[in-house]
């Protein structure tokens, strides 16, 4: 039986499927969740969200880093209806011109 405090990556996965929206179609190609639990008497959850972002799209928003930012925010917004607390973490790929996957960095936190 399912301990009804437990978050699990199909409840995410229905969250994100029937609440989110791309601001440009098609960024967000695929994604994966993955939910961790601390061993502790009251666990804390971690909700990381693998995401592959579309690297053609990505080229042609003409906004870049504030696209990436626009997904996020709105990402995080969607698992705020998520029954418990829980961090959300969102580790972005980006598919490369030959259809090869690299991790997306982000440029500006070292400004």
């Amino acid at each position: 039986m399912m301990d009804s405090n437990q978050i699990t990556p199909e409840m995410v996965y229905k969250f994100i499927d029937g609440l989110y929206k791309d601001t440009y179609p098609g960024f967000i190609r695929d994604y994966r969740v993955e939910v961790m639990e601390s061993g502790f008497k009251y666990p804390i959850r971690t909700v990381t969200i693998h995401v592959l972002m579309d690297d053609e799209v990505y080229g042609n928003t003409g906004e870049g880093y504030l696209a990436v930012q626009d997904m996020e925010d709105k990402l995080k917004g969607v698992l705020k209806y998520l029954p418990y607390p829980s961090n959300v973490e969102i580790t972005r790929y980006i598919s490369d011109s030959h259809g090869g996957l690299k991790r997306w960095e982000d440029k500006t936190k070292n400004l």
